[in-house]
């Protein structure tokens, strides 16, 4: 697929600087949610690209704290 885990972590890069230099906050959720290899979990989606009801709920929770 085009877009992978490199390609994600890269553009949260890019939007962490554009957050910093036009002084915005910026929630990086990425490490709650990948493995140890930097992958998000195989049940985190069907499809490859949407995440499942189960994860999104997860996704809500870990916002909400």
């Amino acid at each position: 697929p085009y877009e992978n885990n490199q390609r994600i972590a890269e553009f949260n890069t890019e939007i962490q600087t554009m957050c910093q230099e036009n002084q915005l906050s910026f929630l990086d959720l990425n490490p709650d949610f990948v493995d140890e290899t930097g992958n998000l979990p195989q049940n985190s989606t069907e499809d490859g690209i949407h995440f499942t009801a189960e994860f999104c709920k997860k996704y809500l929770d870990t916002l909400l704290q």
